[in-house]
């Protein structure tokens, strides 16, 4: 029982850190698509620097200045680098990236210094050289982002993995605990069937009756009733006779017998040893008589072809058709009376052993 326990508490466990570690990972795989949507505009802003300033470059070779654009890119570059503004940029942890970067910002200082000479009318040959290296660093620089990018999406797939993993993890206990309760469910069906079933005929035992009749202990629900009691007459001699194995033969047989009978008429149980019960919500006389003379036809049927065993019985019935009225228990006293009187009434002239 203790080690029962232990491995409950283990289950119980196991599904509550289970489902700690989905949500740690479910908020990680929400910040790392944050992360990667800000990494896409940083790729995306990174490649707007390297094309605004071949327009710039441009315009300032044909002598169009755009002071706009240069400080727009003085902008962008500074909120590269910091990872605040108002273009709401991400600060990319990463050194490769922030080392090309700062190469970048540099190159562009230069690149600064030699459009103020082209717009002061001196040489453009520097501004052209110049420029070209920057472009190679800007390229760079695009490249080194993507890399970035890439390592992250890389990162954001094995938790995914992760996430899916812990998930099957947690779907395979629920299914395993499901199939466990499922079968503890049949397991106490079958142990029920087994206590409230008699092993012999497979007719409800005697808790069952116990219980049917205990449903019936107001007078007032049974004002309509009826009950048989029947008594195998050759149980023993057949015991004696043939041994017990064919007294439980006899027992079966005649428990076979009623519950064809009884099917959709009344409830019908093993009382014990060699008494039987039938219980009818309808209990009137001309329904009573219809059962016991089926109940007649089926065993001559079975005695014609069996000669060994023969099915001989005694009953006694109780209606509830006069005052006073009988709760249940009370009419299976007064049924079994009847019964007792029968039989001896049976064995006065003979016909029992």
């Amino acid at each position: 029982m203790k080690e029962k326990r232990k491995k409950v508490r283990w289950e119980e466990n196991f599904q509550v850190a289970v489902v700690i570690v989905m949500l740690i990972l479910v908020f990680v795989i929400m910040g790392q698509i944050t992360g990667l949507e800000r990494t896409a505009r940083v790729i995306n802003y990174t490649g707007l620097v390297r094309g605004a300033t071949q327009r710039l470059v441009k315009l300032e070779l044909v002598g169009q200045a755009d002071p706009e654009l240069e400080a727009q890119l003085d902008t962008w570059l500074s909120e590269l680098a910091s990872g605040s503004g108002g273009d709401n940029l991400a600060h990319l942890d990463d050194a490769d990236y922030n080392q090309k970067l700062g190469d970048l910002t540099k190159r562009w200082q230069v690149l600064k210094g030699e459009i103020g000479t082209v717009r002061a009318g001196g040489d453009k040959t520097a501004l052209i050289n110049d420029s070209e290296i920057y472009f190679a660093r800007a390229n760079d620089l695009v490249s080194s982002a993507e890399r970035y990018s890439r390592v992250e999406s890389n990162r954001l797939r094995w938790l995914e993995y992760a996430l899916l993993a812990v998930t099957a993890a947690l779907v395979i206990d629920l299914v395993s605990r499901n199939v466990r309760s499922m079968r503890m469910e049949r397991r106490i069906r079958e142990l029920s069937t087994i206590a409230y079933a008699d092993n012999t005929t497979h007719l409800p035992n005697r808790a069952s009756c116990d219980a049917v009749v205990s449903g019936h202990a107001d007078p007032a629900d049974c004002a309509r009733h009826g009950a048989i009691m029947f008594d195998l007459n050759n149980l023993k001699k057949t015991n004696d006779s043939y041994g017990h194995e064919a007294g439980d033969v006899l027992i079966a047989a005649f428990g076979t017998l009623l519950q064809e009978t009884a099917e959709g008429v009344c409830f019908v149980g093993r009382w014990g040893g060699d008494e039987f019960v039938a219980i009818f919500d309808e209990g009137d006389e001309g329904r009573i008589a219809v059962f016991i003379d089926e109940l007649d036809r089926k065993a001559g049927t079975y005695n014609q072809k069996n000669s060994l065993v023969q099915i001989d019985y005694a009953w006694g019935i109780c209606q509830n058709t006069d005052e006073p009225v009988f709760n249940m228990a009370q009419m299976i006293a007064v049924a079994d009376k009847n019964m007792y009187q029968m039989k001896t009434a049976m064995k006065a002239k003979g016909k029992t052993p």
